[in-house]
């Protein structure tokens, strides 16, 4: 909590914040959220493995609904996270033009997470990196990502769906649909 909090001193030139494999979890999650209201230069915010879990994660999509204009790198990996701590990922993204990656993999978000993450997907045309593995996907989830991905986001280079739960046909049809558009 006291390193969330001191970032808030230093938070208006701050650029780049990699906080990833702290185990800072729920409640330093939610003072960094607090931190991240106030970065108005930040890039690249990566908070990868440090036991955030919804409701950290959640504090931290919230602050940057109105923060963050030029981010370019979001970064949340293995946090615990489910799909209820994404709720807010639409509107922390809605004003991230300049956006070319997101990661999620090693969250536990599912079907439901994944339907989120592509709601996002129309005002994403700058993303070119999309993390989703480990994330307990089906092959009809990672379906209708791919058919999405293809449909809006035309400077994608690369998509990671390793460690799902996608049997041999449907990774079949996931690599035919991304080879076919790219």
């Amino acid at each position: 909590v006291q390193i969330s909090e001191a970032l808030e001193s230093c938070s208006s030139n701050l650029t780049y914040l990699d906080l990833s494999d702290n185990y800072f979890r729920v409640e330093a999650g939610i003072a960094l959220g607090k931190a991240v209201s106030r970065m108005n230069s930040l890039k690249t915010l990566k908070a990868d493995d440090m036991g955030l879990e919804d409701e950290g994660v959640s504090s931290i999509l919230k602050s940057l609904n109105n923060s963050c204009t030029k981010l370019e790198v979001l970064s949340l990996k293995y946090n615990d996270c489910t799909a209820n701590g994404i709720q807010y990922l639409d509107e922390a993204l809605s004003k991230k033009d300049d956006l070319k990656e997101l990661h999620f993999g090693g969250n536990p978000i599912e079907e439901v997470g994944c339907s989120i993450i592509q709601s996002t997907f129309p005002r994403l045309n700058s993303l070119e990196k999309l993390d989703m593995q480990e994330c307990g996907l089906h092959n009809v989830a990672a379906l209708s990502l791919c058919d999405d991905i293809t449909k809006f986001l035309k400077n994608i280079t690369k998509v990671e769906l390793d460690g799902n739960n996608l049997t041999d046909t449907g990774i079949n049809v996931v690599v035919n649909k991304m080879s076919a558009t790219y």
